[in-house]
């Protein structure tokens, strides 16, 4: 194999056809949905159908925030400068951090000790008293609030 061969288990590019993760693309459209297929490059298989919808809510939820947000300011202030296009993109990307669009690193830790919590055996009302209470008594927010 030379250097510039490049292996990945997502894709698979052939003459006429692109498969992922095994399965052909132009079977896939028209047969799951745009966050289905984000699942299936992710995680290697096809979500069930709950995990699929919960995708596709969480890409509607991140369409856009207004005008406003940070990262919006940041590269319309680049734009109005007469920055290019990709340097007013990267300016918006790079004001991107645990405040501001970065929070669903927390959200996910917080859920995933939940997930343990849970797996556990304990109720979710009982897992999610005491992770409130946790973060109560150390005077922090819970990630996004």
């Amino acid at each position: 194999m030379s250097n510039l061969d490049w292996t990945t288990a997502i894709t698979s590019p052939q003459p006429n056809e692109i498969r992922l993760r095994g399965y052909r693309i132009d079977e896939l459209m028209g047969r799951v949905t745009f966050g289905q297929a984000v699942y299936l490059a992710l995680k290697g298989e096809l979500p069930s159908p709950q995990v699929g919808r919960l995708m596709d809510a969480m890409l509607v939820s991140s369409i856009d925030h207004g005008a406003t947000p940070p990262s919006a300011l940041a590269s319309r202030t680049a734009a109005s400068t007469g920055a290019t296009l990709s340097a007013s993109i990267a300016a918006g990307v790079l004001s991107i951090n645990r405040y501001h669009g970065g929070a669903i690193e927390g959200c996910m830790r917080l859920l995933r000790e939940a997930i343990d919590r849970l797996d556990g055996g304990h109720h979710p009302a009982e897992v999610a008293s005491a992770m409130v209470a946790e973060l109560r008594s150390q005077k922090r927010r819970a990630p996004g609030f």
